[in-house]
């Protein structure tokens, strides 16, 4: 199972690929709305989950209707939950303790993207 996990990679559109650092930074800044990022950490204990954060922003740029809108967010979970799992695959005995509860705090941050999200989207 640890091969299957560290094989994992982020899910992210072409789009978000092919971009270049300026232009990803026009769009993304990691978890939060733009200028609220104080209210929503990047790093759950300890741990920084930017990288989906930043996906998912620019999926929410790209996103026209309710259906691009899901993709965005569930793809945002999926890969806060493959940040977290290969962390713990690297992680000694007291880190993976920690596990659980980031996983949890994953799910709270995609239903509250999910509840509250829709009006930063495109």
């Amino acid at each position: 199972m640890g091969e299957y996990i560290a094989a994992l990679a982020l899910w992210s559109p072409q789009s978000f690929e092919d971009a270049d650092d300026a232009e990803r930074a026009a769009v993304c800044n990691g978890l939060g709305p733009r200028g609220w990022g104080w209210a929503v950490p990047d790093r759950i204990m300890g741990l920084s989950v930017t990288p989906a954060g930043d996906i998912h922003d620019w999926q929410y740029s790209e996103a026209h209707t309710h259906s691009d809108r899901l993709q965005a967010d569930l793809t945002f979970l999926r890969n806060m939950i493959v940040i977290i799992m290969k962390r713990d695959i690297e992680a000694g005995w007291w880190e993976k303790r920690l596990t659980y509860m980031r996983l949890c705090r994953a799910l709270k941050y995609f239903l509250g993207v999910w509840r509250f999200g829709g009006s930063f989207m495109n």
